[in-house]
């Protein structure tokens, strides 16, 4: 899917949060390097950095932000040749409204709030990742909650175990420690609490508890949105690589 090594993290100028979602073990074997990349708000992306992600083999861009959002930065993947440029608004009133009203007292409440209301936008969102041919590349504001209920799901759909999909969403914090800083120091003109700007893992546990719990699982969940089990079999294809086990 993509050319040279395999990256987890890849190293963007414009971009501090884009990883790769291969290199996962599940039962099947593991998830594939270069089919799925989940990323912060690319309106940064430099030339070289554009260079790199079409040689890396990216072939379509899900932007999951606002009307707003997009207008205020938009990313440059959705105007660039050799790109395929979708945008699935998918809602969280703590970006979509540039930390505006009521914010939520948990980020699991938001992301399982997304999970039971937003089922149409998933659906969209998953229906261009089964149809994509070449590495997808999906992304909202910061790269940790939208964008991480997606990664969640489709790690789960690979059958992921739970402690790697928690691992994965919680380093985001990590990458993107300076915009934490900023807006806890009242640098970005607005007061936001901390548990908001973070990737707790518990979080991500409580929105798996109720993913498992609810809805049994990735698959039942895409299922009853609509998601077709062709569908679903196209991106375990692409996505899961085999291993044969002695």
């Amino acid at each position: 899917m993509h050319s040279g090594k395999a990256l987890r993290r890849l190293p963007l100028k414009g971009a501090d949060n884009t990883r790769d979602l291969g290199g996962y073990p599940c039962a099947a074997g593991s998830t594939r390097w270069g089919v799925f990349l989940r990323s912060d708000n690319p309106g940064g992306l430099t030339a070289d950095d554009m260079d790199r992600l079409r040689r890396y083999g990216v072939r379509d861009a899900i932007d999951l932000r606002s009307d707003d959002e997009c207008a205020a930065r938009p990313s440059p993947l959705t105007f660039a040749n050799g790109f395929g440029g979708h945008h699935v608004p998918l809602l969280d009133n703590i970006h979509s409204s540039n930390f505006e009203g009521d914010l939520p007292g948990s980020m699991s409440g938001l992301y399982i709030s997304l999970l039971d209301n937003a089922g149409k936008d998933i659906l969209r969102i998953f229906q261009v990742l089964a149809a994509a041919k070449g590495g997808v590349f999906f992304h909202c504001a910061v790269g940790k909650d939208r964008t991480g209920v997606v990664a969640m799901l489709l790690l789960q759909l690979a059958g992921v175990a739970d402690a790697d999909i928690v691992a994965d969403y919680a380093v985001s914090e990590i990458y993107m420690r300076e915009f934490v800083d900023k807006y806890s120091q009242g640098v970005m003109g607005a007061e936001v609490p901390l548990h908001v700007l973070r990737s707790i893992p518990d979080s991500m546990w409580r929105v798996l508890e109720h993913l498992h719990n609810t809805h049994g699982g990735a698959e039942a969940y895409l299922r009853k949105q609509g998601l077709s089990a062709a569908e679903i079999g196209a991106i375990r294809d692409r996505f899961v690589e085999r291993w044969t086990w002695d």
